[in-house]
C-alpha cells in the first residue's frame, strides 16, 4: 500500500524520488533542475533593418549552468519552406555563450516585422537531463541611421 502511495504521489506531483525520515515516514525530494532555474530571461531582441545584432548572454537570454553540467543550445529550423525575415548563428551554441558569441541576422525585407525563432535547450546535470523548448521574440526596428 506504501509504494501505491508513493508511485501516486510521484505520477501526479512529478516529484523525483523518495527518502525516508528517522520516524519511518516518506517524504518526496523534488528535482533541483527546473525550466525557470536554467532559463533565467529571454527578454527576447530589438534588430535594425537589415542589419544583424549580438545575443547579450547578460540581458537577452540568461542562462544559469552548474560547474560541471553541460548545456547548449540548438536552433530548430525544420521548415525550409517558410519565409523568415533573419537567421540566428550559429545554430549549435553553449549555454554560456559570450557577447559576441551568437548574432541574428536580418536579411532586409520590410514584412513581416517580428520574428520567432524556436530554440531547444539541452542541459545534462550528473543525475538527469532536461530539454526546454523555447522561442526568442525578435522586433524589426525601421529607424532612420544616422
Amino acid at each position: 500500500m506504501l509504494l501505491h502511495r508513493l508511485l501516486l504521489c510521484v505520477s501526479v506531483t512529478g516529484l523525483v524520488c523518495a527518502q525516508q525520515d528517522s520516524s519511518g515516514l516518506f517524504y518526496a525530494l523534488r528535482s533541483e533542475l527546473s525550466e525557470d532555474a536554467i532559463l533565467v530571461a529571454n527578454n527576447g531582441i530589438r534588430v535594425p533593418f537589415g542589419r544583424s545584432l549580438f545575443i547579450d548572454p547578460i540581458n537577452d537570454l540568461v542562462i544559469q549552468t552548474q560547474p560541471g553540467d553541460r548545456c547548449s543550445i540548438t536552433v530548430l529550423d525544420n521548415d525550409p519552406l517558410s519565409q523568415r525575415p533573419g537567421h540566428l548563428s550559429p545554430k549549435k551554441f553553449p549555454c554560456d555563450f559570450g557577447p559576441s558569441d551568437v548574432v541574428y541576422s536580418h536579411y532586409g525585407s520590410r514584412t513581416p516585422v517580428k520574428d520567432r525563432v524556436r530554440l531547444q535547450l539541452r542541459y545534462d546535470a550528473q543525475t538527469e537531463t532536461v530539454i526546454i523548448p523555447f522561442m526568442m521574440e525578435v522586433e524589426v526596428v525601421f529607424t532612420q541611421l544616422e
